[in-house]
């Protein structure tokens, strides 16, 4: 159907027109939202309502007369434009104190990886020989300095110590399965 004769059977309340559109779009929509926007099909869903509701709205008002593009595209740019203020607006009513349920259940998950890391990062530390797991105990555990270490280890001059530090974490990282949350 062309545009023209699209927008001119909506103003003679041709719903059946509109529900077509709603229809065709929806699901491709839908999950073209979800997708970009990461939000809930509920989300999407509102969205996608309010995208049909603003081109009614253009068309009737007469804010709109022709779509000089393709009707998916105008959509679309609607919804591009109704998705990104939805999510200043889950922004906005998240306070300093109230990270509200969906930042909890992030902030959750992100401590579970946390806390998945340690206990692998421990794993690996244990598998190291004695020397090594000594010599970083006292370095990030025990927050001794190199000098100290030189002294209580017996190393020849702290750049060994530095040495032997460096060749410990080296083989941290190997043992380690995230090897890139390891530093040191």
């Amino acid at each position: 159907m062309l545009n023209r004769k699209i927008i001119a059977e909506i103003r003679k309340n041709q719903s059946e027109v509109l529900s077509e559109i709603y229809i065709e779009y929806r699901e491709e929509f839908i999950h073209w939202v979800i997708k970009n926007y990461h939000c809930s099909i509920d989300d999407a869903t509102d969205v996608y309502q309010n995208v049909i509701l603003v081109f009614y709205e253009n068309v009737l008002s007469r804010k709109v007369e022709e779509i000089r593009y393709d009707l998916k595209t105008y959509l679309f740019t609607i919804g591009k434009n109704k998705a990104m203020e939805m999510k200043r607006k889950s922004y906005r009513m998240v306070g300093k104190g109230d990270m509200g349920e969906y930042h909890e259940q992030e902030a959750n998950n992100e401590n579970a990886e946390k806390e998945d890391k340690i206990v692998e990062i421990e794993k690996s530390f244990k598998r190291l020989g004695i020397g090594c797991r000594k010599l970083l105990n006292l370095f990030y555990y025990q927050r001794k300095s190199i000098r100290e270490i030189t002294e209580l280890l017996g190393y020849k001059n702290e750049a060994t110590a530095k040495n032997q530090k460096y060749k410990c974490m080296q083989k941290l990282r190997e043992l380690s399965f995230y090897s890139n949350y390891v530093k040191g």
